[in-house]
Protein backbone atom coordinates (compact mmCIF):
# COMPACT_ATOMS: atom_id res chain seq x y z
CA UNK A 1 0.00 0.00 0.00
CA UNK A 2 1.41 3.39 -1.00
CA UNK A 3 1.44 6.53 1.07
CA UNK A 4 0.32 9.84 -0.47
CA UNK A 5 3.98 10.62 -1.19
CA UNK A 6 4.13 7.65 -3.55
CA UNK A 7 6.41 5.64 -1.31
CA UNK A 8 5.33 2.42 0.38
CA UNK A 9 3.53 3.04 3.66
CA UNK A 10 6.30 1.39 5.70
CA UNK A 11 8.85 3.77 4.21
CA UNK A 12 6.79 6.96 4.26
CA UNK A 13 9.18 8.58 6.72
CA UNK A 14 12.85 8.19 7.62
CA UNK A 15 12.55 5.43 10.16
CA UNK A 16 15.57 4.56 12.24
CA UNK A 17 15.55 0.86 12.96
CA UNK A 18 17.26 -0.76 15.91
CA UNK A 19 21.03 -0.47 15.72
CA UNK A 20 22.90 -3.41 14.26
CA UNK A 21 26.58 -3.64 15.18
CA UNK A 22 26.57 0.00 16.25
CA UNK A 23 25.17 1.33 12.97
CA UNK A 24 21.77 2.82 12.35
CA UNK A 25 19.82 1.80 9.28
CA UNK A 26 17.64 4.04 7.17
CA UNK A 27 14.19 3.12 5.90
CA UNK A 28 15.65 1.33 2.91
CA UNK A 29 17.79 -0.90 5.14
CA UNK A 30 21.11 0.52 3.96
CA UNK A 31 23.76 1.34 6.53
CA UNK A 32 24.44 5.05 6.64
CA UNK A 33 27.60 4.65 8.73
CA UNK A 34 26.21 6.77 11.53
CA UNK A 35 27.08 5.56 15.00
CA UNK A 36 23.85 4.57 16.69
CA UNK A 37 25.10 4.81 20.24
CA UNK A 38 28.32 6.26 21.58
CA UNK A 39 30.16 5.93 24.82
CA UNK A 40 33.04 8.18 25.72
CA UNK A 41 35.55 9.30 23.11
CA UNK A 42 33.92 7.83 20.00
CA UNK A 43 33.81 4.22 21.19
CA UNK A 44 30.73 2.22 20.36
CA UNK A 45 28.47 1.32 23.26
CA UNK A 46 29.00 -2.20 24.53
CA UNK A 47 26.28 -3.66 26.73
CA UNK A 48 25.30 -6.93 28.34
CA UNK A 49 27.70 -9.84 28.66
CA UNK A 50 30.27 -8.24 26.36
CA UNK A 51 30.80 -5.43 28.87
CA UNK A 52 31.68 -7.88 31.61
CA UNK A 53 34.33 -9.68 29.55
CA UNK A 54 36.83 -6.94 28.74
CA UNK A 55 39.26 -9.05 26.66
CA UNK A 56 36.46 -10.28 24.40
CA UNK A 57 34.99 -6.81 24.00
CA UNK A 58 38.45 -5.45 23.10
CA UNK A 59 38.91 -8.21 20.56
CA UNK A 60 35.44 -7.54 19.14
CA UNK A 61 36.15 -3.81 19.02
CA UNK A 62 39.50 -4.40 17.29
CA UNK A 63 37.87 -6.71 14.77
CA UNK A 64 35.13 -4.14 14.15
CA UNK A 65 37.76 -1.45 13.53
CA UNK A 66 39.58 -3.73 11.07
CA UNK A 67 36.31 -4.33 9.23
CA UNK A 68 35.61 -0.57 9.17
CA UNK A 69 39.11 0.03 7.83
CA UNK A 70 38.73 -2.54 5.06
CA UNK A 71 35.34 -1.05 4.13
CA UNK A 72 36.81 2.45 4.18
CA UNK A 73 39.58 1.61 1.72
CA UNK A 74 37.38 -0.65 -0.41
CA UNK A 75 39.66 -3.66 0.03
CA UNK A 76 37.54 -5.62 -2.45
CA UNK A 77 38.68 -3.27 -5.21
CA UNK A 78 42.23 -4.52 -4.74
CA UNK A 79 41.13 -7.60 -6.66
CA UNK A 80 40.45 -5.35 -9.64
CA UNK A 81 43.99 -3.94 -9.52
CA UNK A 82 45.79 -7.27 -9.21
CA UNK A 83 45.53 -8.30 -12.89
CA UNK A 84 47.71 -5.32 -13.85
CA UNK A 85 50.41 -6.40 -11.41
CA UNK A 86 50.16 -9.99 -12.59
CA UNK A 87 50.39 -9.00 -16.26
CA UNK A 88 53.54 -7.00 -15.52
CA UNK A 89 54.92 -9.95 -13.56
CA UNK A 90 54.37 -12.32 -16.49
CA UNK A 91 56.08 -9.87 -18.84
CA UNK A 92 59.08 -9.36 -16.56
CA UNK A 93 59.51 -13.04 -15.75
CA UNK A 94 59.10 -13.97 -19.45
CA UNK A 95 56.70 -16.73 -18.60
CA UNK A 96 55.30 -18.36 -15.52
CA UNK A 97 56.81 -16.90 -12.32
CA UNK A 98 57.64 -18.90 -9.21
CA UNK A 99 54.79 -19.19 -6.70
CA UNK A 100 56.77 -17.27 -4.06
CA UNK A 101 57.26 -14.30 -6.40
CA UNK A 102 53.57 -14.41 -7.28
CA UNK A 103 52.70 -14.27 -3.57
CA UNK A 104 55.09 -11.42 -2.78
CA UNK A 105 53.76 -9.39 -5.73
CA UNK A 106 50.22 -9.92 -4.45
CA UNK A 107 51.16 -8.72 -0.94
CA UNK A 108 53.11 -5.74 -2.30
CA UNK A 109 50.22 -4.68 -4.56
CA UNK A 110 47.59 -4.99 -1.83
CA UNK A 111 49.88 -3.16 0.65
CA UNK A 112 50.59 -0.29 -1.75
CA UNK A 113 46.96 0.13 -2.74
CA UNK A 114 45.90 0.03 0.91
CA UNK A 115 48.43 2.75 1.78
CA UNK A 116 47.17 4.85 -1.13
CA UNK A 117 43.47 4.54 -0.26
CA UNK A 118 44.06 5.06 3.46
CA UNK A 119 46.20 8.14 2.76
CA UNK A 120 43.44 9.45 0.53
CA UNK A 121 40.87 9.00 3.33
CA UNK A 122 43.14 10.68 5.91
CA UNK A 123 44.15 13.62 3.70
CA UNK A 124 40.60 14.26 2.44
CA UNK A 125 38.80 13.67 5.77
CA UNK A 126 37.91 17.36 6.26
CA UNK A 127 36.71 17.72 2.67
CA UNK A 128 34.70 14.50 3.00
CA UNK A 129 33.05 15.79 6.20
CA UNK A 130 31.76 18.89 4.37
CA UNK A 131 30.46 17.00 1.34
CA UNK A 132 27.03 15.39 1.90
CA UNK A 133 27.90 12.56 -0.50
CA UNK A 134 31.04 11.57 1.47
CA UNK A 135 30.15 12.69 5.01
CA UNK A 136 29.07 9.16 5.96
CA UNK A 137 32.52 7.70 5.28
CA UNK A 138 34.11 6.03 8.27
CA UNK A 139 36.58 8.77 9.21
CA UNK A 140 34.23 11.80 8.98
CA UNK A 141 31.41 9.81 10.64
CA UNK A 142 33.64 9.00 13.61
CA UNK A 143 33.63 5.23 13.16
CA UNK A 144 37.42 5.37 12.84
CA UNK A 145 39.76 7.86 14.47
CA UNK A 146 42.70 9.45 12.68
CA UNK A 147 45.26 7.60 14.77
CA UNK A 148 43.55 4.27 14.06
CA UNK A 149 43.62 5.01 10.35
CA UNK A 150 47.29 6.02 10.64
CA UNK A 151 48.07 2.76 12.47
CA UNK A 152 46.39 0.66 9.76
CA UNK A 153 48.21 2.70 7.10
CA UNK A 154 51.56 2.10 8.79
CA UNK A 155 50.85 -1.65 8.97
CA UNK A 156 49.98 -1.69 5.25
CA UNK A 157 53.17 0.24 4.47
CA UNK A 158 55.14 -2.32 6.47
CA UNK A 159 53.49 -5.12 4.50
CA UNK A 160 54.37 -3.36 1.24
CA UNK A 161 58.03 -2.74 2.15
CA UNK A 162 58.44 -6.25 3.58
CA UNK A 163 57.06 -7.79 0.38
CA UNK A 164 59.18 -5.53 -1.83
CA UNK A 165 62.37 -6.67 -0.09
CA UNK A 166 61.58 -10.23 -1.15
CA UNK A 167 61.64 -9.18 -4.82
CA UNK A 168 64.32 -7.94 -7.20
CA UNK A 169 66.93 -5.29 -6.34
CA UNK A 170 65.14 -2.87 -8.69
CA UNK A 171 61.99 -3.16 -6.60
CA UNK A 172 64.06 -2.55 -3.47
CA UNK A 173 65.54 0.63 -4.94
CA UNK A 174 62.30 2.02 -6.36
CA UNK A 175 59.78 1.35 -3.57
CA UNK A 176 60.02 4.91 -2.15
CA UNK A 177 58.91 6.29 -5.52
CA UNK A 178 55.89 4.00 -5.64
CA UNK A 179 54.95 4.83 -2.06
CA UNK A 180 55.33 8.58 -2.67
CA UNK A 181 53.02 8.40 -5.70
CA UNK A 182 50.23 6.61 -3.83
CA UNK A 183 50.53 8.82 -0.73
CA UNK A 184 50.62 12.17 -2.54
CA UNK A 185 47.97 11.37 -5.16
CA UNK A 186 45.15 13.03 -3.15
CA UNK A 187 46.97 16.35 -3.47
CA UNK A 188 47.37 15.95 -7.23
CA UNK A 189 43.65 15.44 -7.87
CA UNK A 190 42.79 18.80 -6.28
CA UNK A 191 44.16 20.80 -9.19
Amino acid sequence: MAHESGRPAAASHWLREAPVDGLAKDHDGLDRCEPARRRGRGALDVSGAAASSAPWSRLRSGWRKAVFFSESIKIEHSVLALPFAYLTLFLVEDGLPRASIFGWITLAMVGARTVGMASNRIIDAEIDARNPRTAARHLPAGLLRHREMLLFTALAAGLFVGAVYQLSPWAQYLWPVALAVVVFYPYLKRY
